[in-house]
């Protein structure tokens, strides 16, 4: 069936986005799809799949050599923290979700945006997930998507992003969609060390 999807979609000059291949297992996806099925499968996305779907198209329709070609700013990815090497990294436990993009930021005409998906690590409320560079930081805070459906993180004016509230998940591991989270510099709130 899928290489006559294809096939129609090259004749028709379109894209074919095979949702089935990137999503693998519905039966585990109860925290990103709609329960159907007795409880026994998922059908549908939810608004955190809706976000990594819309991402597929975006880079299908602006590849990484067309952003490039027209200058938009190279994500700069997260990693582990590290005090010598990597100062800015995940802390707490937080890791990247193998399969998904890396957690990563870059700053967009006053905006910084956020990417990927965390996992793994301390939930409680105060807890330091990365810091990102202090010339960046504003007072605010993050909408985010997780395995327990949603949360919020605060960003402080030194650039660290910390749980301010996350949904707990009903079973498995805690995970974060950074995906389509973003916020506006306050140059008035910015704080020189």
């Amino acid at each position: 069936m899928v290489v006559g999807l294809k096939r129609l979609a090259r004749e028709f000059k379109c894209v074919f986005i095979d949702t089935y291949a990137y999503l693998q297992d519905s039966r585990n996806a109860f925290d990103y799809m709609d329960s159907t099925f007795s409880g026994k499968s998922s059908m549908h996305p939810k608004e955190v799949m809706n976000l990594w779907i819309g991402d597929i198209i975006y880079n299908v329709l602006f590849p990484r050599s067309l952003k490039i070609l027209h200058g938009q700013p190279e994500p700069t990815v997260l990693g582990v923290y590290d005090a010598t090497t990597n100062p800015n990294g995940m802390q707490n436990g937080w890791n990247e979700l193998s399969g998904y993009r890396k957690p990563a930021y870059w700053l967009d005409n006053g905006t910084v945006k956020l990417m990927g998906v965390l996992y793994g690590g301390t939930i409680t409320t105060g807890t330091t997930l990365f810091k990102l560079p202090f010339t960046i930081g504003t007072a605010t805070f993050l909408n985010v998507g997780t395995r327990g459906g949603g949360g919020v993180l605060l960003v402080s004016t030194d650039g660290t992003i910390k749980v301010e509230k996350l949904l707990p998940p009903d079973t498995g591991t805690q995970w974060i969609s950074l995906e389509g989270a973003s916020y506006k510099l306050n140059r008035n709130l910015a704080t020189l060390p």
